[in-house]
């Protein structure tokens, strides 16, 4: 089939976008990549919207796979040109994602644009379960596969024992990322050397978290110290992996009140997978429940005593039996290599 694979900006910059389109190449399907040219996330959606169906019946698409809500009107209105059937795999619920920047009345609206426009989706993808179950009550007789974005596993190496944690994503005052800084005297009480110590990395952010941590805890890559924090600044998926082998704890502490990362699940887990790395998440999230299902961490409360407690707990305890539970869970369920082969089968059956 020939594919036209429609994204947004930030899929452009992501890694996972290349990656999704080489397994449906290699599956023998002919994929382009398309995404907006406007400067802003509006301008980018009316860009697509426009130039999408033009798009599609020059390259006599046989499928459009939309990413994210953002792309859905572009990838609908392209098929009622065309004739191309559609794919929907939003990657989290967009106007949770959006619900804290923008006002109550846009995400009402993004709602009923959704609820209008997926009536038209041949199949759709879900890249967890709180996306997959969204898409469900949308859409009645709509079944998403669940592909989730894994990492595949390479040959395991135990922790280096330098008692390390790490933040590796979004910069987001939802993601514990004041706190987590706050606790690290609590952390480091009445250990020897080496004192745990808290590396932290993320692209620029909105709420002047980037600008923050470059000011009082900037280092560059591989400028090590014994400072209790250090932050690299925005890294690439490369760097992301090498920082998360050389921790002891991925920390993803997500705030549950927000519901995009209440049901959302966060990349950074899949990469403790893959190279066996114990990591800590919020009870009540789908992040903490993948944690807890897998044996791979623990997950308290979004409070910061109970977090000190619960890192402090792993540092001291059996935190390589929790790495080997997540490198055992990429390797035989949260594989990249298992859920392509679930991607691959959805464009099978448009056929």
């Amino acid at each position: 089939m020939r594919v036209l694979y429609l994204v947004p900006a930030r899929g452009l910059a992501d890694p996972n976008t290349a990656r999704e389109a080489s397994v449906l190449a290699d599956a023998g399907h002919e994929v382009s990549i398309v995404g907006p040219r406007g400067r802003t996330v509006v301008s980018g959606i009316l860009d697509l919207v426009y130039r999408a169906p033009r798009i599609a019946r020059k390259a006599k698409a046989d499928a459009i796979l939309c990413r994210d809500l953002d792309t859905l009107w572009a990838a609908i209105r392209a098929k009622r040109r065309t004739g191309a059937k559609v794919v929907y795999w939003p990657h989290d619920v967009y106007q949770d994602m959006v619900a804290t920047d923008v006002p109550s009345a846009v995400v009402r609206l993004l709602d009923r644009h959704e609820k209008r426009l997926i009536l038209a989706v041949d199949a759709a993808v879900a890249s967890n379960e709180g996306v997959r179950k969204h898409l469900m009550e949308r859409c009645l007789g709509l079944f998403p596969a669940l592909v989730m974005p894994c990492r595949v596993p390479e040959m395991y190496f135990s922790p280096h024992g330098m008692r390390q944690l790490c933040y590796l994503g979004t910069l987001h005052k939802n993601r514990f990322i004041r706190e987590m800084v706050e606790a690290m005297p609590a952390i480091r009480e009445g250990f020897d050397e080496p004192k745990p110590t808290l590396v932290i990395a993320g692209p620029r952010d909105r709420h002047g978290i980037y600008d923050w941590l470059q000011r009082d805890y900037g280092r560059p890559v591989g400028g090590f110290d014994d400072e209790p924090v250090m932050f690299l600044g925005t890294i690439t998926e490369d760097e992301v992996l090498h920082e998360t082998w050389r921790s002891d704890v991925v920390v993803s502490m997500l705030n549950p009140a927000d519901r995009c990362l209440r049901v959302g699940l966060a990349n950074k887990v899949f990469d403790a997978m893959a190279v066996g790395r114990a990591a800590i998440s919020t009870r009540g999230t789908a992040t903490g429940d993948l944690i807890a299902e897998t044996g791979m961490g623990l997950t308290p409360p979004y409070n910061v005593g109970m977090y000190v407690a619960a890192i402090r707990h792993m540092l001291e305890n059996d935190i390589v039996g929790m790495g080997k539970n997540a490198y055992y869970a990429g390797k035989t369920k949260y594989n990249w290599n298992i859920q392509a082969e679930k991607l691959v089968k959805v464009f099978e059956e448009l056929k």
